[in-house]
């Protein structure tokens, strides 16, 4: 049987390496997925960018190990809101859920399904600000312009 001082020693190892920070990227919530922005008239958009489209795939996975904070129905469209770390993040868009508020995931957990005619939109917070996403997730970043 494992000692207590071996449990702490990979309970801490599993808390630095399967969780995200503002310092740590995050890992991309769906595999060879890639961030999309969409600005108005071929031009760089001056306001801030607060949330992201993720194309690529219909699986939403765990960008980290984390507590679900929300799961919530807007029309059609389910909304789930996950804690990662000191980051918050939201997706919008999803046409399933296999999570509930205040379960804890892993990191590549299988969270959801995205809706078939969408992308996924995601916004990441840190201490209530908004972050710019692409900052913090590993995903590839393609510029789209017009839509």
């Amino acid at each position: 049987m494992p000692s207590n001082i071996y449990l702490s020693l990979m309970a801490t190892l599993c808390l630095f390496f399967c969780a995200c920070s503002s310092q740590k990227k995050c890992a991309c919530p769906i595999r060879q997925g890639e961030i999309v922005f969409f600005t108005a008239n071929g031009a760089e958009t001056a306001k801030p960018i607060r949330f992201v489209n993720i194309r690529g795939g219909h699986d939403l996975f765990s960008s980290a190990r984390g507590v679900v904070k929300k799961v919530s129905l807007n029309g059609t469209k389910i909304h789930l809101t996950v804690q990662y770390g000191d980051l918050i993040f939201g997706y919008d868009n999803l046409s399933d859920c296999f999570v509930r508020q205040g379960e804890t995931v892993k990191k590549g957990e299988f969270i959801g399904q995205i809706n078939k005619d969408n992308d996924l939109s995601v916004f990441v917070m840190k201490e209530g600000v908004f972050v710019r996403p692409e900052e913090v997730l590993g995903c590839k970043v393609v510029h789209t312009y017009g839509r």
